[in-house]
């Protein structure tokens, strides 16, 4: 099924995209590139946000930065978690930290790809077109 037909058969839900990140400078700039590629994107800016979100909006695919903010470490397992429970097709992670034991976690939950700090932004698109292509 191409990615067109994809996009129709889930009611646009294919090209709609979160972006789940404390940091405003790097959800900005996410959030410009692929909406100048033609998606549609939402932002949170924590982990209660992108949950009501994931739970009332369909979505393609999930990018959720691993620490959301200080206090709540390993919040982004939390919203991968919630965006895998919602029937979200891709989720992709982005840490500073990538490690083997943040892959193999990150596995476990279901996340598609992580990506390492500071990523370009070609690389967050393709991980959201991909991901789901080989499953």
């Amino acid at each position: 099924m191409s990615h067109q037909e994809q996009t129709a058969a889930d009611g646009g839900a294919g090209r709609r995209y979160l972006l789940v990140d404390d940091e405003e400078s790097v959800l900005f700039a996410i959030h410009e590139y692929l909406t100048l590629h033609g998606h549609e994107v939402h932002r949170a800016a924590d982990r209660q946000t992108a949950e009501r979100l994931l739970a009332t909006v369909p979505f393609g695919g999930v990018v959720t930065d691993l620490h959301l903010t200080p206090a709540q470490d390993g919040d982004g397992y939390a919203v991968a978690a919630a965006a895998r429970g919602a029937g979200v097709p891709r989720v992709v992670m982005l840490t500073a930290h990538k490690t083997a034991e943040v892959e193999a976690t990150a596995a476990r939950i279901g996340i598609d790809s992580v990506l390492a700090k500071p990523v370009r932004l070609a690389e967050v698109e393709r991980a959201l077109l991909e991901a789901g292509s080989a499953s």
